[in-house]
């Protein structure tokens, strides 16, 4: 592996090339914490004001921790993903404990693919709202998941905001089947950063890079409004470089 100073931009900054490279390695570099997935839910349903179980989105679902403790909590959930492998993974964890007839999962691109109405919440957490990348993206992700709530539903959304973002520039994580290297740069005026990555499996290296959109709360709070949802920032949620918000569909 090259040292970490050396990561550069390779030219494409596609967030599908990241995740298509690391695949089946994300259940190694993001292991499930199954009692902080039940504290993060908790603080969402009960910021949402949404104890009781009913019909939820969510998003960029990954292997699905948060809609496996949707289900558990009698909700009817649909998982979406873009990768076919995280989902097989979800849907072995449900039968697992129980819960397929609780989760529907779908493959396809958030930004692009039709998103099943009349949800009662959705969930975009892990920054998956980042993934948009610019600010006109991020706007128009927010109207598609806004016109799949229900009047009055909620959308519970992680992001990365620099008013908590950590000031860290490297990150090196290694497991049994490899290891994944990021080196971030800044670009505030776009309100977002650059993340040169390499990936390694086995004796195969992998580089690409990628850019998230880094909104602060205000800016963040008016793409919000302009898509016709309400945001208030969850202040209790346990992050030390990303903050929750709850974007309620207005009337």
């Amino acid at each position: 592996m090259t040292g970490l100073g050396e990561l550069t931009c390779v030219g494409e900054c596609m967030t599908e090339t990241y995740f298509d490279l690391l695949d089946d390695l994300y259940d190694e570099y993001r292991p499930v914490d199954v009692s902080a997935t039940r504290a993060e839910i908790d603080l969402v349903l009960a910021a949402a004001d949404a104890e009781g179980g009913d019909r939820a989105l969510d998003l960029m679902c990954g292997q699905g921790r948060h809609s496996i403790e949707l289900a558990r909590r009698g909700w009817h959930v649909t998982a979406l993903d873009r990768l076919p492998s995280l989902l097989g993974v979800l849907a072995d964890r449900a039968e697992t404990h129980g819960l397929s007839g609780h989760i529907t999962t779908r493959t396809g691109d958030v930004h692009t693919v039709d998103l099943p109405p009349g949800q009662s919440l959705s969930l975009m957490l892990g920054n998956s709202f980042g993934f948009a990348a610019t600010r006109e993206q991020g706007l128009r992700l927010l109207k598609r998941i806004g016109a799949a709530l229900r009047p009055d539903g909620v959308l519970s959304a992680e992001i990365f905001t620099p008013e908590r973002r950590s000031r860290r520039t490297r990150w090196h994580h290694t497991f049994p089947a490899g290891s994944v290297a990021k080196h971030r740069t800044w670009h505030p005026g776009a309100s977002s950063e650059h993340m040169s990555v390499e990936i390694c499996r086995g004796d195969t290296v992998m580089r690409t890079c990628y850019r998230q959109f880094t909104p602060d709360a205000d800016e963040f709070t008016g793409l919000a409004a302009r898509a016709g949802l309400s945001a208030a920032q969850v202040s209790a949620w346990p992050s030390d470089d990303s903050a929750l918000f709850m974007l309620r569909r207005m009337p």
